[in-house]
């Protein structure tokens, strides 16, 4: 099962997790991956980024 949301950014973990758990079951793990690849967005020493035209821009900023 794959679950893509951004929910960590916006506070809402772990509700959606718990949802999908009510739903589906139990799950043996979860793994939080803070990136959006596809967005340009990566997360670096603990720092969220947005690259735009080839600079790495704190999302905090």
């Amino acid at each position: 099962m794959v679950s893509r949301f951004n929910s960590t950014l916006r506070g809402h973990y772990p509700i959606e997790i718990d949802v999908i758990t009510q739903k589906l079951g139990g799950f043996d793990a979860h793994f939080l991956v803070t990136a959006f690849f596809e967005g340009e967005r990566v997360t670096r020493d603990s720092i969220h980024y947005l690259h735009m035209n080839g600079v790495s821009i704190p999302v905090h900023v």
